[in-house]
């Protein structure tokens, strides 16, 4: 738990974006020196010790997983499916395997650091990936033999493959590929290679695998990496300097690559250079990607301070994109001025979001199909055509009283439920309550004469809701699992598991009742809004574990059911057996993740800071030490 003058400046901080940020990466963050700067994709973690806690508690879901012998139980499955000499030599795979995969010990691997990075290929058609790891300095070159044996067998596999082996300098490299391709910008290779306490594995296409990445390694370089890189520069002063990871999506470097791909793929940008079929294809997905290449570039940087892991969020987007067609849709959306306007105090969680304006999505689509597709307009009569034939028209009946911003509250049950012990309530934001409402009731009634054409009743009755219209709205074959209410109240659709729990959000818009804002929980745990936001959100996480397991509980007795519907027939005698296996195994589940007890809540808020900017901050707390991880710390 943060002291209070610490928690007091972070929720400052996190929600005051004009304040000045990070410098450089800090010198723990090492490999990124050697990833190339041409990268649009990269991600750096390094070891926190004030992680260690939380490490440990993940290491016991995994020794939990490992001690329930589900591996076992499936290999086990997979061999009874063959027989005879198959059997055999299946089991003696497995062993090789096995055998090989335990000659590295995979933790030690990136004990320290851990980058990994994608761009595309040079002069070729495919993408390329990079890891590289920092481990323990003392398990590395035995490691890095154990990556080998694997590498070896896979040779062994097919006169086909090749493995070869290469000296770089201080750098040594191994790697597997297609022994003779004809086309060798056509089929990648597979990579390992080492240097000191450093192992590389990637994935290339070409004759020269990596070869600005040991240029770097070995301080023969010619460019510059990514973390020198201007780009990944200024995105990093926009956030705080991480702690323990660093990542950088630079979209706009991953759109000129696609595009140069494709001119790469037909031959050229100009008619005649290819096949006019191809040429016009081509022509159509660089048009589908300059209307997609919005933003500029993202990151990420993520902290661990004391029992909280915060996490930092930056999108840019490109400067005179702002107003496009698909900008107005994904964020010219109205903010929430009160975002606890409708959240009850016992609310276990909540989500505002505003999702995105479907009237501006149905125009973009529409436009481009006539702009830029073959007989585009052709495509959009008949679908025109089809929508009237059916009287629906998306203007009058959707658009003209559809808004869409949304918001999500669970709560406690008022009474039992079948399922689950909460109860729900979704809002959206519509722009005329009273035609949104005459939409709403005339759908409901519209689906209520196509079921009743086919012999089906759908249950309608009013409600005891603090407002005018709502009903409830059923079916006797969904009635025992959910009855919803839906109605309108002002700007908003309701649509709630029950009248109580609509009544709860209306008694807090009407000031009757307390809002999330008195929640004692949220105001430690969660990150609370001063101004206006874009989205927010709150999850009470501290049940993980246990709804994990209920989950897993019901899908193994639904596979149980499955196997007693299927019949002994020699067909589907095969099918029923593995459900027969299948079902227990699921269920050795539920107690490992029983053991994901250790989170609390996770909370987030994401605000505009300035026309090109979208910031988001994200709290992810945990619980308390217990008893006996405190004694074991006392004791060190």
């Amino acid at each position: 738990m943060l002291p209070s003058g610490r928690y007091a400046t972070f929720v400052v901080w996190s929600l005051a974006p004009s304040l000045a940020f990070a410098g450089p990466l800090p010198d723990r963050f090492t490999l990124g020196r050697y990833i190339p700067g041409d990268v649009w994709f990269y991600v750096h973690s390094v070891h926190n010790p004030e992680r260690v806690w939380l490490d440990a508690e993940w290491a016991e879901v995994w020794q939990a997983l490992r001690k329930s012998g589900i591996d076992r139980d499936i290999m086990f499955l997979v061999a009874s499916a063959l027989s005879g000499e198959d059997h055999v030599q299946a089991e003696a795979t497995l062993q090789k395997w096995t055998a090989l995969l335990k000659k590295v010990r995979w933790g030690d691997i990136c004990a320290r650091e851990f980058a990994f990075a994608e761009r595309l290929a040079k002069g070729s058609v495919g993408p390329e990936y990079i890891a590289l790891m920092r481990g323990r300095p003392d398990t590395a070159k035995s490691n890095m033999a154990g990556l080998v044996s694997i590498f070896k067998e896979l040779e062994s596999l097919s006169e086909d493959i090749l493995l070869s082996e290469r000296e770089l300098g201080e750098v040594h490299m191994w790697s597997i590929g297609p022994r003779r391709p004809k086309s060798p910008e056509l089929f990648p290779g597979f990579h390992i290679f080492r240097k000191g306490d450093i192992i590389g594995i990637g994935l290339s296409f070409g004759s020269e695998p990596f070869s600005d990445v040991i240029r770097l390694m070995t301080g023969k370089t010619d460019g510059s990496a990514v973390v020198a890189a201007p780009r990944f520069k200024k995105a990093l002063t926009q956030v705080k300097a991480p702690e323990d990871t660093v990542m950088f999506f630079d979209s706009k470097q991953l759109f000129q690559d696609i595009d140069q791909l494709m001119l790469f793929a037909v031959g050229g940008s100009e008619p005649g250079c290819c096949d006019e079929d191809d040429f016009k294809r081509a022509g159509l997905i660089r048009n589908i990607l300059e209307l997609c290449n919005l933003s500029e570039y993202s990151i990420v940087s993520m902290e661990t301070v004391g029992r909280r892991e915060l996490t930092h969020t930056v999108l840019r987007i490109q400067e005179g994109k702002q107003k496009c067609a698909l900008a107005c849709a994904l964020f010219q959306r109205r903010p929430f001025e009160r975002f606890d306007e409708f959240i009850p105090a016992d609310a276990s969680s909540f989500n505002l979001n505003g999702l995105v304006d479907l009237e501006h999505v149905y125009k973009l689509v529409i436009d481009f199909v006539e702009r830029h597709v073959p007989d585009g307009a052709e495509y959009v009569g008949e679908l025109n055509d089809l929508l009237a034939s059916i009287g629906f028209d998306p203007q009058r009946d959707l658009f003209s009283w559809w808004s869409g911003e949304m918001i999500s509250v669970k709560l406690p049950s008022a009474a039992a439920v079948p399922i689950g012990n909460s109860d729900w309530v979704f809002m959206f934001r519509v722009k005329d309550g009273e035609l949104a409402s005459q939409k709403i009731d005339a759908g409901i009634d519209f689906i209520k004469g196509k079921l009743q054409a086919t012999g089906q009743p759908l249950m309608i009755s009013p409600v005891p809701v603090k407002a005018e219209g709502f009903r409830q709205v059923t079916h006797p074959f969904i009635m025992v699992f959910v009855r919803p209410v839906v109605g309108v109240k002002d700007e908003w659709l309701f649509i709630g598991s029950s009248p109580a729990a609509i009544n709860k959000c209306l008694d807090v818009a009407a000031g009757r009742s307390p809002s999330i804002r008195e929640n004692q929980r949220f105001l430690k745990e969660g990150l609370v809004p001063k101004s206006p936001v874009s989205a927010v959100s709150f999850k009470d996480m501290s049940r993980m574990g246990e709804e994990m397991s209920e989950l897993v509980g019901m899908v193994a007795v639904g596979m149980g059911l499955a196997t007693a519907s299927i019949p002994d027939t020699p067909k589907t005698r095969d099918i029923k057996m593995v459900f027969q296996k299948l079902s227990p195994i699921v269920m050795k589940l539920g107690p490992v993740v029983q053991k994901i007890d250790f989170l609390s809540s996770q909370s987030s808020v994401t605000t505009f800071d300035g026309p090109l900017i979208m910031r988001t901050e994200k709290v992810v707390t945990y619980r308390p030490p217990s008893r006996k991880e405190t004694r074991t710390a006392t004791t060190k």
